[in-house]
């Protein structure tokens, strides 16, 4: 009786476990926040990279270098799984990272990470890692306590949307398609003017785009069903051109496998030849047609060579919807207008906060440099105090101002007040007051402020 009791109890136990286990690889591994459309890992990378300073403009680091810091500081897993999620990083729609030597391509792996450098893109620079933007940011501490990192990156763009995202965990698929930053840009511009994102919206605007190309052959309808239900499959093929007998396919679909292609197409008897021309980061591969008449060619081409290079990409999103502290998660299955609204809401959110600091950066500014006028008008009085036992308690019983007041004149040094020209200081408290009269108006358009930003 006692040995069922505890079989049962283990048994309990073991589900309890995995359902824990299930829960962190979905919350912390596989799926994305909706915010800035990254997994953990990807996240530490390029917060890694921001620490390291390998900016867009900086002399690129050896890949090894920043895979030590993720896992040293930040990402306490494998160095493998960290290595090939900055491949993802490098060889993504948007690039988020610049890769120096061999980084991969639609079929090899990068080469080893002490052979291979890289740096930040100006796109995640500009648009993911803005200082005032990152200011504005929710930090947490990292696993150690050591040191902190980002709940997540202040995202000007659905990220999410631009690069997609693919991961696989207990009780969940996660397959997001990408596309071109300039159809995520114009709708993010209807949503801003007021437009409510909808199935039909998505549908009209969005274009896909993939790493290594390809483009969509599904039905407006099957595409609508997927916008609205977030759940789907799109077909792809590569592109390609048909000149009299040649075929010539010049880009990679998603799930396109090219030993499979071969060995399908030299196996119809309507093929001559296949050559592989391949060279560098140029695609071409050219299919040599047997068919002496047009309509020969044309009714193969239209049949069993687009059945051949169709691929299905099997589509569900999910998301992570993170608290601001890093702590409450919740995962649920979504769609991509209710991910645009949603991230539409939160990145209103995120420019008042930026705003409001801005305003108070500038407050401070136009502060200081009213100090600056005083301390000129009542130099004699500094002088002077510079002559007694404790300068600062002189300097407030005559001029009676206050303590941050005193010591900032004072450590600016008296001896530069002479090279300090009052209109100068008139003209630096006007800008600062200019801004921020233009900050605020701005506060309550926040819309428009944002569209400016996206290029």
């Amino acid at each position: 009786m006692s040995s069922n009791i505890e079989e049962i109890a283990l048994h309990k136990h073991a589900e309890e476990a995995l359902k824990i286990s299930g829960f962190y690889v979905l919350m912390n591994r596989s799926i994305p926040d909706y915010r800035d459309g990254f997994k953990v890992c990807h996240r530490r990378i390029l917060w890694a990279m921001y620490k390291l300073k390998a900016f867009s403009n900086s002399k690129p680091l050896k890949y090894a270098r920043i895979v030590g810091d993720v896992v040293g500081k930040y990402h306490p897993h494998g160095d493998t799984a960290v290595k090939e999620a900055g491949e993802t990083l490098v060889n993504a729609s948007e690039p988020l990272i610049e890769g120096h030597g061999e980084w991969g391509d639609f079929e090899e792996k990068a080469g080893a990470a002490r052979y291979i450098e890289c740096r930040l893109t100006k796109y995640a620079e500009n648009y993911l890692l803005d200082p005032d933007y990152l200011a504005c940011i929710p930090m947490v501490d990292t696993y150690d306590g050591s040191f902190e990192e980002p709940v997540y990156l202040p995202a000007k763009l659905p990220n999410l949307l631009l690069n997609g995202s693919e991961g696989v965990a207990t009780g969940a698929k996660n397959t997001i398609p990408s596309f071109s930053k300039k159809s995520v840009i114009k709708l993010v511009k209807k949503g801003l003017q007021g437009k409510q994102i909808t199935p039909k919206l998505c549908l009209s605007t969005l274009e896909f785009n993939f790493p290594f190309g390809g483009e969509s052959v599904t039905s407006e309808n099957e595409l609508l069903e997927f916008y609205k239900t977030g759940i789907g499959t799109i077909s792809l093929t590569p592109t390609y051109t048909l000149d009299k007998n040649i075929i010539s396919i010049n880009s990679f679909a998603p799930r396109f496998k090219i030993a499979s292609f071969f060995d399908k197409i030299l196996a119809c008897k309507e093929v001559k030849d296949v050559n592989d021309r391949r060279q560098g980061e140029t695609i071409l591969i050219e299919v040599t047609l047997k068919g002496k008449t047009k309509q020969e060619r044309e009714t193969f081409f239209n049949t069993t060579f687009k059945k051949i290079i169709t691929t299905k990409l099997p589509c569900r999103v999910h998301v992570n919807i993170r608290q601001d502290d890093g702590e409450e998660v919740s995962f649920k299955s979504t769609s991509i207008p209710e991910i645009v609204n949603e991230w539409l809401t939160w990145r209103k959110i995120l420019e008042k906060r930026v705003i409001k600091r801005l305003v108070n950066i500038e407050k401070e500014g136009f502060k200081q440099q009213k100090w600056l006028m005083f301390a000129i008008k009542h130099k004699p009085v500094f002088d002077k105090s510079l002559k007694k036992n404790d300068p600062g308690a002189y300097v407030k019983k005559v001029l009676d101002i206050e303590e941050d007041q005193i010591n900032f004149i004072f450590e600016l040094r008296l001896k530069r007040f002479a090279k300090l020209e009052i209109k100068k200081i008139r003209e630096k408290a006007l800008e600062h007051k200019d801004r921020i009269v233009t900050l605020k108006k701005e506060f309550s358009n926040v819309s428009k402020r944002i569209s400016k930003q996206l290029k």
